[in-house]
């Protein structure tokens, strides 16, 4: 009895891993459907405005903002794109292989804000050193556990 119990237990697991993995993958399909609209943008008449300079934050600000009020960081930050800067404390890959920078800035050395790039960028990613100053803009992807996530993240400088 005990093993089945172990089992239904794993299994539940399992399903809430699956879960999370599969919202990941689904908020990453949410801007490619407005970047067609960006295209059309495009076409407008001459004497529309440019857009917006992005929001520009530092990691530590960014970090702050998650620690003090999820709900309100997540409006800032949730799905819109912003310019971060900080100080590199890791670069690495995740469980898919893409690359992620972390930069120096959260409450403690576990929760410091990651930062998701796509494959494509690993040429420009292996130039960057630890310790070394970036400015990236990336879309907010929310957090995991008071840590700030972001993905779709491109180098600036």
């Amino acid at each position: 009895m005990k093993t089945f119990f172990k089992v239904v237990a794993y299994s539940f697991l399992g399903l809430f891993l699956l879960g999370i993995v599969a919202a990941m993958f689904s908020d990453d399909k949410a801007p490619s459907s407005s970047g067609s609209n960006s295209s059309s943008a495009a076409s407008e008449p001459a004497d529309a405005p440019e857009h917006e300079p992005l929001p520009e934050v530092t990691a530590r600000e960014l970090a702050q903002a998650y620690d003090e009020n999820t709900v309100a960081a997540d409006t800032r930050f949730k799905g819109l794109r912003f310019r971060v800067s900080g100080v590199v404390t890791d670069i690495n890959t995740d469980f898919m292989g893409d690359p992620v920078i972390v930069l120096r800035g959260g409450v403690n050395q576990f929760m410091e804000p990651q930062f998701g790039f796509d494959k494509k960028s690993a040429q420009a990613l292996a130039q960057v050193r630890k310790g070394s100053t970036v400015t990236m803009e990336c879309e907010g992807k929310g957090d995991v556990a008071k840590t700030p996530m972001s993905d779709d993240c491109e180098l600036v400088n």
